[in-house]
């Protein structure tokens, strides 16, 4: 064992109980954790001289560093480690579901001074630990509590309510980042558009955000107090589907499509229904479209993310292609103005050529046979 310090009892009252009794409770709290070292934060009392001196030890081996001779920048790292110690001690032990356990442990953690706190350095590794615990000062006008106002080991839920920035409508399933006390979590919002950090210091702040492409946005700050609600504002995300149809309606694939908004580029690749997803848009963001079409050039579109919009449209109108005829007599002289009646695809259809003899069929695919009558008008 380390031994730490020797103390005579004096100038203190232990609070739970006799001094002599100090070691039955070292081994209760022991005990209570048989298969961690949460212990290990309250030094283990040998009782001398009939109680009226106490000798401090630790299973704990390196050189022994008293909380006053550190630095003031030591001095506050130490309370850190030591407020997350104690966090895990009470962490620990809520397995049992005991709130006179939590009560218990509040009184373990009374110390009369500071004095009390030790840094055990070993290497780079750095354990706490607590002497004279569960004692606190007998002098008149000595401040109780002293240890827990440091540490603050008391905490409390916070409530936040995630909603929408433009109207204020429930945020079900927004996922959100939580900084405080030095660590970090991430939470999704229930389906009542809630989250609740279960154990949080009163007058802690705490940060909330949402990251986007690695970086935080939408940064709110919050702190704790007892009863208290919170809102966390978040803008509204939507998916943006567009289908790509040709001049038939007909749905486009494997099409390569760029889309350009808020200073970022995305590339997709339509499927065989012609859709592409671009996920996760926040509402009244400018989107613009453009595809290099072989037949119809650079093709460019702008449209505005919208709430309730389902689908957002864009039309690839193929190459039109025409079939164009010409009409002579035997004497090879120009017919204008002949009838001429064409079947191609099931389809039929009248025309007449101009002054030039020309008339022209359009909309025909490369390859459509078509049947052609061309009559010549009678004289009257």
């Amino acid at each position: 064992m380390n031994s730490i310090i020797t103390k005579k009892v004096e100038n203190v009252r232990y609070t739970l109980g006799s001094p002599d009794s100090a070691k039955g409770r070292y081994n209760q709290i022991k005990g209570t954790f048989p298969k961690g070292k949460e212990h290990l934060i309250f030094a283990e009392p040998i009782i001398l001289e009939d109680g009226r001196e106490i000798a401090w030890v630790t299973e704990h081996k390196g050189s022994i560093i008293n909380y006053n001779k550190l630095s003031s920048e030591e001095q506050s790292a130490t309370r850190k480690m030591l407020s997350k110690s104690i966090k895990k001690l009470f962490d620990a032990a809520k397995i049992y579901e005991d709130s006179s356990l939590s009560e218990f442990f509040y009184q373990c953690i009374e110390i009369p001074d500071l004095s009390n706190i030790y840094i055990i350095r070993k290497g780079g590794d750095e354990k706490i630990v607590l002497t004279e615990w569960g004692f606190v000062s007998d002098v008149p006008g000595a401040e109780r509590g002293l240890l827990a106002k440091i540490i603050n080991a008391k905490r409390i839920p916070m409530m936040f309510e995630v909603v929408f920035q433009d109207d204020g409508s429930k945020a079900i399933g927004v996922e959100i980042n939580f900084e405080f006390e030095e660590e970090k979590e991430i939470h999704q919002s229930n389906d009542k558009a809630q989250i609740v950090l279960e154990e949080v210091k009163p007058d802690e702040m705490v940060k909330a955000f949402q990251m986007e492409n690695g970086e935080p946005t939408n940064i709110q700050t919050f702190e704790c107090y007892d009863e208290g609600r919170y809102k966390i504002k978040v803008p509204r995300m939507v998916d943006m589907k567009f289908k790509v149809v040709n001049g038939k309606e007909q749905p486009l694939a494997n099409l390569n499509f760029k889309f350009n908004f808020n200073q970022e580029e995305k590339t997709l690749m339509t499927g065989a229904d012609g859709i592409m997803i671009l996920p996760k848009m926040l509402v009244g963001t400018e989107v613009k479209t453009s595809h290099d079409s072989e037949d119809n050039g650079f093709v460019t579109n702008n449209f505005i993310c919208e709430i309730n919009k389902s689908e957002y449209l864009i039309i690839i109108k193929e190459k039109e292609y025409q079939m164009r005829f010409k009409v002579i007599d035997k004497k090879d002289e120009i017919v204008a103005d002949a009838e001429i009646k064409v079947k191609y695809d099931g389809k039929t259809a009248t025309l007449f050529t101009d002054n030039e003899g020309y008339a022209i069929l359009e909309g025909v695919e490369p390859g459509t046979k078509v049947e052609v009558v061309a009559t010549k008008k009678k004289k009257k």
